[in-house]
Formats: structure tokens, C-alpha cells, sequence
């Protein structure tokens, strides 16, 4: 049994985002080989909290640049230590290294921020390498994060490959642990919303995340104008929380453009629209839109980018476009065709069902974590690139905290 402890920015909000559902998933399939689970975080208090209290997991308050934090994990003493995205590991990975050496240490990647910024730098007019991406700073610290850990989880296939492909990472050193549903797809859900009893487009997505607030404005601006052009009645509702001031001016009750804000039950959002659009012009990994989206039995219209997670499969029910004309006529398309509708919804259910079982993955990520520890010592000696990150010569973040902590100890004083 591990004593584990988990590292965070932001508290997990399972129903304000899809990372929040996946934080709460790590969180269960820790839960049966973990002696303790303690979850220490540096943002305060959130909009929308899971009681992690209820789950016997105990939170803790901490900074970045305190020497606290190395009291606390001295204390703690973990065997196990989960941090939440690559900024969390440069800012706590050196302390616990220093401090629990033999702890086994995780990166919860989420997806690849590197990735994500490396579309957002192309489609702002920044050239593309001879692989295929733009070079950033964020992907080379989330890369130099990943070789530095013991085990990456990483969320889709497709960053799978990448990594191993691109980085030449070893398979043994990622663990593919997706976006999960809370439940397994039923063609009996929401059956008596089926497709004579719906109407409208629904769009979901945390505001937070930048992909989502581009592809807001990508629909009202260049596809919304089309699909009104091909049906004059057509209404679009969006949802998601920490909707920001900007974004509410877009409300347009003469355009069928309605900014909703945060959804209490994802549901029945999804048991009265027809058509789910995630027009996405960026962004990695896996989609917690379109998973929910066929999990609830409502087809979506989205881009290459947005099935980009699910391209390893090949029965994954698709409607993808990239361009205004062709998205928007797409859309209006599946609206209007019951037949294709329904075919697509039952391909989403099937495609749920076959490839995102939540007991499988939550018992193939406990089997994983067993097994790298069975043969940690091993594994580290293998990782020879992660030695070279860990050396002091390449961590500028560790001794910038270290210089930091020192000032906030003992203020510099001002002569008179």
C-alpha cells in the first residue's frame, strides 16, 4: 500500500471541467493501493469543489518558494507522489526528490501543453518544422518534466506516439490512462429525448481553456453566420464555467447565439439539444466534450483537432470539418438527417463502451504503478536522459525558488 501524495495548482472540479473528472478518476484508481492520500494544492478555495473530504482524502494548503512545503512532505513521507501537470513538477519535483528520493514520481500530463501551444503559435502565423510542429519554450519544459519523472500519464493515443516517435521517449515510461465516462454508454439513455424531440446546438467547454474561448469565437464569427444562412430559426446554446465579461457581449437573442455560463447538470443540457459543435482550431489530447457527448447519445460536429485523440481508431463515429463553409454545412446536414443522426449516436455508445471501460483503465493504471515500482531501481537506471535533467547545471527552476525563498526569509533593508 502507498502512502500517496498528490501536488496540484488548482483543486479538482469535476463539474467544471473534463480535467477535474480525470483528476477524480486518478483519485479512485489510487484509492484501493493507497495507505493515505493526502492532495496539497496552492490555489485557494474554488467556485465548484468535489468534497474530497468524503473520499478520506486529506487536503493541504501550500506555496511555491516555501520551505513549508519541505516540512510537510518530510512529514507526510510519501512512496507515491502524483503531480498535477508539468508546472507542478518544476515547481516541487526537485523538493521531493531531495527530500523522498525513493518516492515513485508521476506527471499527470492532461494533455500536452507543448502540443496545444504549438497549434495555437501555427494558426497565428508561426511556421511549422520539418516534424510537423512549432518549437516553444512550454513544450521543452513540459518535455524536460516528462524525462525527469518516473511514469507520464498521458491521455490519448495519439500523444502516445508522439512522444515515443518525436521525443523518443520509452514506452515504459508513459502510461496511457484516458478521459473516462462516470458510467458505461446505454442506447437506453435519454431514449425519450430521441430525435423528433430535440432541437437547437449545444456547445460545452471551460473558459478557462483558451481552445475553448477561440472556438466560441470561431463559430459566432465565421460558422454561426452560415448555419443562420441555411436555417433562419437556428439557436445555439453555450455553457461553461468562469465564463469571462468579454465573452457575455457575444449573447445575441437575435442571432440564436445564447451564452448560458456553467451547467449544474451536463444531462439535461444534453438531453434537449440535437447536435453537440466543438469547432476546435487548437488544442491537444483527448476531448471530455465528445466523450461526454457520446456517452449522453448526442452526435457532434467538430474539427481535425478535436478528433485528433480518437484518429487511432478506426470505428469512431466522426463528422469533421475544418473550414466555416464546410463545418456549418455539415452541421445543418446531421441536424436534418434522422437516419445519419441515430447511426451516429448508437457508433458513439458502441465506440464508448469498446475502448473507454472505466474499471479496465482505473485496474491497468493500479497494475502499472505496481509494476514500475517492482522495478523502480531498474526503470531509473534506464532513464538516462532524466539523470541528465535532474542535474543541478539544468535546474534553473530549483535554485530561483531556492533564491526566492531566501528573499521573502530575510528581507533585504533599505538604508536611511
Amino acid at each position: 500500500m502507498f502512502r500517496t501524495l498528490i501536488i496540484a495548482l488548482v483543486w479538482p472540479e469535476p463539474n467544471a471541467s473534463a480535467a477535474g473528472t480525470h483528476m477524480m478518476d486518478l483519485i479512485d484508481a489510487l484509492r484501493p493501493v493507497s495507505e493515505t492520500i493526502d492532495f496539497a494544492c496552492t490555489s485557494g478555495p474554488s467556485a465548484y469543489p468535489e468534497d474530497l473530504d468524503n473520499l478520506g482524502v486529506v487536503k493541504h494548503s501550500i506555496q511555491v518558494n516555501d520551505k513549508d512545503f519541505d516540512f510537510l512532505i518530510k512529514d507526510l513521507n510519501p512512496d507515491l507522489v502524483i503531480f498535477d501537470r508539468f508546472m507542478a513538477e518544476e515547481q516541487f519535483g526537485w523538493r521531493v526528490a531531495d527530500i523522498c528520493p525513493e518516492a515513485i514520481r508521476i506527471l499527470n500530463t492532461e494533455d500536452l501543453h507543448g502540443l496545444r501551444k504549438s497549434r495555437q503559435l501555427q494558426l497565428s502565423g508561426h511556421d511549422l518544422n520539418s516534424s510537423g510542429f512549432v518549437e516553444n519554450d512550454v513544450m521543452k519544459r513540459e518535455l524536460a518534466s516528462i524525462f525527469r519523472s518516473d511514469l507520464s500519464l498521458i491521455i490519448s493515443e495519439f500523444e502516445m506516439d508522439w512522444l515515443q516517435s518525436h521525443a523518443r521517449l520509452n514506452e515504459d515510461q508513459l502510461h496511457y490512462f484516458p478521459l473516462l465516462t462516470a458510467d458505461s454508454a446505454s442506447e437506453g439513455k435519454n431514449k425519450d429525448r430521441e430525435f423528433d424531440n430535440r432541437e437547437g446546438f449545444v456547445m460545452i467547454g471551460n473558459f478557462r481553456h483558451a481552445p475553448n474561448v477561440d472556438a466560441i469565437y470561431f463559430l459566432k464569427e465565421e460558422i454561426w453566420p452560415l448555419i443562420r444562412k441555411m436555417e433562419p430559426s437556428a439557436e445555439v446554446r453555450i455553457y461553461g464555467a468562469y465564463m469571462p465579461e468579454n465573452l457575455k457581449k457575444l449573447d445575441s437573442e437575435q442571432e440564436g447565439f445564447y451564452l448560458m455560463g456553467h451547467a449544474e447538470n451536463l444531462s439535461q443540457v444534453f438531453n434537449h439539444a440535437r447536435i453537440l459543435l466543438a469547432p476546435l482550431r487548437f488544442g491537444a489530447g483527448l476531448k471530455g466534450k465528445l466523450m461526454d457527448a457520446m456517452s449522453q447519445g448526442i452526435p457532434f460536429v467538430t474539427t481535425t483537432y478535436g478528433m485528433e485523440g480518437f484518429s487511432n481508431f478506426e470505428d469512431v463515429p466522426s463528422a469533421v470539418a475544418d473550414d466555416p463553409g464546410s463545418f456549418a454545412k455539415l452541421a445543418i446536414e446531421m441536424y436534418h438527417d434522422a437516419q445519419r443522426w441515430e447511426k451516429h449516436r448508437l457508433r458513439g455508445f458502441e465506440f464508448i463502451n469498446k475502448y473507454f471501460n472505466r474499471e479496465d483503465h482505473l485496474n491497468m493504471l493500479r497494475a502499472g504503478i505496481e509494476n514500475f515500482a517492482g522495478q523502480k531501481n531498474d526503470l531509473r537506471e534506464g532513464n538516462l536522459l532524466g539523470s541528465v535533467f535532474r542535474h543541478q547545471s539544468l535546474q534553473s527552476t530549483k535554485y530561483m525558488s531556492k533564491w526566492i525563498e531566501e528573499k521573502n526569509r530575510t528581507p533585504i533593508s533599505s538604508s536611511e
